[in-house]
């Protein structure tokens, strides 16, 4: 098999019957890739007909499985790579609408650079928002100064974000020109909505880390394979709808942030680093709660963000790291 496509659901039951449909409908019955791909749904034990929705279907190659448990982002996209015979992997969100012809030309891309002095390690599909404008997505990897300078909105600042590392590159830092300009755009990290990975690869350098539950996950497997010389980034030719953040609410991403950024932290830095960490989030969180609360009144904003300042200080003040 050339090709796997792995998509994990939760309770999406109707969003994940139209991402696979646009799966079969985005290859060409004339393609190589006709006959040779797969797709693979494991359902995180959902509450909603998704499995007898998908088995109606009655598609070639559509291989089911229920986990029985929710084992959140990693462990269920790990799940789904124990079954896949792909010699490509595909990560797919269950809220994403894939545009034609959009496999065939990431495997190209894949076989085009196989030789390169650098490997490349993950690739992603350029994201769409729902009305076909550009959606932001990856940025440089974590450190002290590129968290610092997401938490405190230094890459929105005119002019001069192109000029920050930020380990998000949304807001001004975002470039549609250079979308449009290049072929591929280089990234410290790409998020795991659409990415796709070589098999051998993959498996080399371990998978998800199943210990972070969701958010986070992608920028700790780009910076394990960053360390062993891979690059990755955006393929902006290859695009992909996504309707973004289906199974999550704006407290459940922030706080996810968070966590993932307290576990990196723990696993890859040092104990000086880690302190630093926890300043920068604890002072983030603080303005944040005074900005939103005081000045904007925005009291919704100002909970959340309440909730984020409290998750850093159990950090603060807990003796582990």
């Amino acid at each position: 098999m050339q090709l796997s496509v792995i998509i994990v659901s939760y309770n999406t039951a109707k969003l994940t019957v139209q991402t696979v449909k646009s799966v079969y409908r985005s290859v060409s019955k004339k393609s190589k890739l006709a006959e040779n791909f797969e797709v693979i749904v494991v359902d995180n034990d959902s509450h909603d007909d998704t499995l007898k929705l998908l088995e109606k279907l009655q598609l070639p190659r559509l291989k089911l499985y229920n986990s029985h448990e929710n084992l959140g982002f990693g462990r269920g996209n790990n799940y789904g790579f124990k079954k896949a015979t792909g010699q490509y992997i595909l990560f797919l969100n269950s809220d994403t609408i894939v545009k034609r012809g959009v496999l065939e030309k990431m495997i190209a891309y894949y076989q085009k650079h196989a030789h390169d002095k650098k490997p490349l390690g993950l690739l992603a599909a350029q994201l769409l928002n729902k009305d076909g404008t550009f959606q932001p997505q990856g940025g440089d990897l974590p450190s002290l100064w590129t968290v610092a300078a997401t938490m405190f909105f230094l890459d929105d600042l005119p002019f001069l974000c192109r000029f920050i590392p930020s380990v998000q590159h949304t807001g001004r830092r975002f470039d549609k020109v250079e979308i449009e300009q290049k072929d591929f755009i280089a990234k410290g990290w790409v998020a795991g909505t659409a990415v796709m990975c070589q098999r051998d690869t993959w498996e080399d350098e371990g998978g998800w880390d199943e210990n972070i539950f969701m958010y986070g996950e992608d920028q700790e497997v780009c910076y394990r394979m960053h360390q062993a010389g891979f690059c990755h980034g955006i393929l902006t030719g290859a695009r992909i709808t996504h309707l973004g953040s289906a199974s999550s609410s704006s407290a459940n991403a922030l706080l996810g942030e968070l966590r993932g950024y307290l576990y990196f932290w723990r696993k890859h830095k040092t104990k000086n680093q880690w302190d630093g960490l926890k300043l920068i989030l604890w002072l983030a969180m603080l303005v944040r709660v005074f900005v939103f609360g005081v000045i904007k009144k925005d009291k919704k904003r100002a909970d959340i963000y309440s909730q984020g300042l409290t998750l850093v200080e159990e950090a603060v003040w807990s003796k582990e790291r």
